[in-house]
């Protein structure tokens, strides 16, 4: 029965993806490629030991600031060059956990947080917290809930970087903790949670929904009063409106150009379920000033 409906999934994503190919030749009209910055620019070279010490000594301060305050920090070393540089250093795994979290808010602008397919997001990642995936694959429940904490996305944050953790922060657990293996295939002996994404706040199945993920939770904090809160939500719901209308050119691009040939997060019908929530509900795949092409060409 599994495998009859695995086969049904993969006969609707290659349905799908037919529309999706066709969609992609319209959006290179509409919206051109363009090339991953972290792939055509020569390599940085790694910060000097006063830059370093630096930019390390900014991130502490960070870390000692409440979260509802960081729109307020004034950044004076930790530039997003230098923060890019950092997290391409090998000396970045000597700092403590909380440092290289706490250092991501700065990468807000800039291509630290690019990305071209979904395993992009997880490879990054376990690049700067190896141990702490490591930890979070072999925990019983496979999830990352006491292994790993990012921050983010923020509003002054460019659509590519907010996509990106919000990726992180939505994307099914189990797809990060087992890149390797097809995502649907049922797992005895594990949390149920890990079919959520990081920033779902309860078991109930709506969110388990990529798109309510994106638009309502990714980048969440907490407010101590009621204007607060609102304020929150209200910028939660600006980014998430920015990156639901990111998204699909990423994943139409992706699928284009690799098909049905992923695995975990790279899965072609993981990544057209992704896609598939953040359409609005009415006719039309695409949504969003440059994607908008794809409804016609489908």
């Amino acid at each position: 029965m599994i495998k009859q409906a695995r086969a049904w999934l993969f006969r609707r994503a290659h349905a799908a993806l037919s529309i999706a190919i066709a969609g992609a030749a319209t959006l290179v009209l509409v919206c051109p490629i363009q090339a991953n910055a972290q792939t055509t620019s020569k390599l940085s070279p790694p910060l000097a030991p006063p830059e370093f010490d630096a930019v390390i000594h900014e991130i502490q301060q960070m870390v000692g600031t409440k979260e509802n305050d960081v729109k307020d920090f004034v950044v004076r070393e930790a530039t997003p060059e230098r923060i890019q540089r950092l997290y391409a250093m090998p000396e970045l795994l000597k700092q403590r956990k909380v440092v290289r979290e706490n250092g991501l808010i700065f990468a807000g602008q800039g291509t630290l947080l690019s990305f071209d397919k979904p395993s992009d997001v997880i490879n990054k990642v376990a690049g700067w917290f190896p141990e702490e995936v490591a930890a979070a694959r072999q925990a019983p429940d496979q999830r990352f809930f006491t292994h790993l904490h990012l921050y983010g996305p923020y509003a002054s944050w460019q659509d590519e970087p907010a996509a990106f953790m919000a990726m992180w922060n939505c994307m099914p657990q189990l797809a990060w903790i087992t890149p390797d293996a097809d995502p649907f295939r049922r797992r005895l002996k594990i949390s149920s949670l890990s079919m959520w994404g990081i920033a779902a706040t309860s078991s109930d199945s709506l969110e388990g929904d990529f798109g309510f993920c994106v638009r309502e939770r990714s980048g969440h904090r907490a407010g101590w009063t009621p204007e607060a809160r609102q304020a929150n939500q209200q910028e939660v719901r600006g980014i998430g409106a920015r990156v639901a209308a990111f998204l699909p050119g990423k994943f139409s691009r992706f699928l284009a150009r690799e098909g049905c040939s992923g695995t975990g997060p790279d899965d072609c019908v993981m990544v057209l379920r992704l896609w598939a929530s953040l359409t609005p509900r009415r006719s039309g795949v695409g949504i969003g000033p440059c994607t908008a092409g794809i409804a016609g060409a489908a």
